[in-house]
């Protein structure tokens, strides 16, 4: 969970371009800075890859920025089991920008660079999207963000997207579909219903469908769900998770053809006909069941993607010297203190 908050705080970074401008009156958002190296200690570190403070407020600045224009003022006050909002950001902020480095360093290793025009259109994109805007345009003047700071800014999120689109694919590829019981498995259904509000009623549909009325017939009687009665019922085709749960086990319990018994919801009592069944091994035989297969095995692999990036990116971080002076960021202003150095040698 805690690096699922981080990639959220990664992907916020790029976000809040959105709402950050330059001046129009150079190639740079504001003018280069300088500082002196007692005034900027180093917060983090990767192996012997160094992040100043500078850096850190940098970044921070933008996703505050973020985070207010969002949530409005106040939002970062806020307590969080005992803590400032703010002060949990900031830590998980100095993680991410840890991390960074690492996929950077990880992913550069694997033969991955990153196409510069694609960088720089990028950068252009983001400009002319967020030209005009004077509240960004202070803050970025105040932290002295540059072009140069934004395109690293946008770098780094290219390597994460990168990272995260073979975590997604090589889990998606352990996906087995082609097994017997998952080419029979259901995944969704043709149906109608009649909803009526008491058991009694649902018993008498029932009879009254086994002495052989028709359920379109009946659902245009009898059926209380104004949304389709007049239809006979009719639902059309519809996945797990779309219906509230008796319903759906009930649907899906089904054969095509099949009628159930009385199935109660807190919407009353339904009697539900399963008209035709969508199997994993019918998607295979057509165009468009392919697309769907995608989206199933796509749909399959969030439940397994969280904790392979979390492995895979705390088993890279495993392969550097990491120190992290945390006391240096925390706070309401991210002023120095005493610090405390937290390393990392796995």
């Amino acid at each position: 969970m805690k690096k699922l908050m981080t990639i959220v705080l990664i992907l916020a970074l790029v976000i809040c371009l959105a709402g950050c401008s330059n001046d129009g009156k150079s190639n740079d958002v504001a003018d280069q800075k300088t500082v002196n190296p007692q005034d900027n200690p180093v917060v983090a570190s990767v192996d012997d890859e160094k992040i100043d403070l500078e850096t850190f407020n940098k970044a921070f600045a933008m996703l505050e920025l973020s985070y207010l224009k969002q949530y409005g003022a106040g939002v970062l006050e806020r307590d969080i089991n005992g803590k400032k909002l703010k002060d949990i950001l900031r830590r998980e902020l100095l993680n991410s920008l840890v991390d960074e480095i690492v996929l950077r360093d990880y992913l550069t290793k694997e033969g991955f660079t990153i196409n510069e025009e694609e960088l720089n259109s990028k950068l252009a994109e983001f400009k002319s999207y967020i030209a005009g805007e004077a509240e960004q345009t202070d803050v970025f003047k105040k932290e002295k963000i540059t072009d140069d700071f934004l395109k690293e800014r946008i770098k780094m999120q290219m390597y994460l997207i990168e990272f995260h689109d073979r975590v997604q694919h090589e889990v998606e590829s352990k996906i087995d579909l082609d097994s017997p019981e998952k080419q029979s498995e259901i995944v969704k259904v043709d149906a109608q219903h009649i909803l009526v509000k008491t058991l009694e009623e649902a018993n008498k549909v029932v009879e009254r469908l086994d002495n052989g009325e028709t359920f379109e017939t009946l659902a245009k009687e009898l059926s209380q769900d104004p949304s389709n009665a007049e239809k006979g019922g009719h639902l059309g085709f519809f996945s797990r998770g779309v219906m509230v749960k008796p319903f759906e086990d009930a649907a899906f319990s089904l054969g095509a053809g099949q009628i159930s018994k009385p199935v109660e919801t807190q919407f009353g009592f339904h009697i539900i006909k399963v008209n035709q069944v969508v199997t994993i091994g019918n998607l295979k035989e057509t165009e468009d069941g392919l697309a769907e297969l995608a989206e199933i095995r796509s749909k399959l692999a969030e439940n397994d993607f969280v904790e392979a990036f979390e492995s895979q990116l705390e088993a890279l971080r495993g392969e550097h010297k990491i120190e992290q002076n945390v006391d240096l960021i925390v706070g309401p202003s991210g002023t120095v203190q005493p610090t405390e150095t937290e390393t990392i040698t796995e």
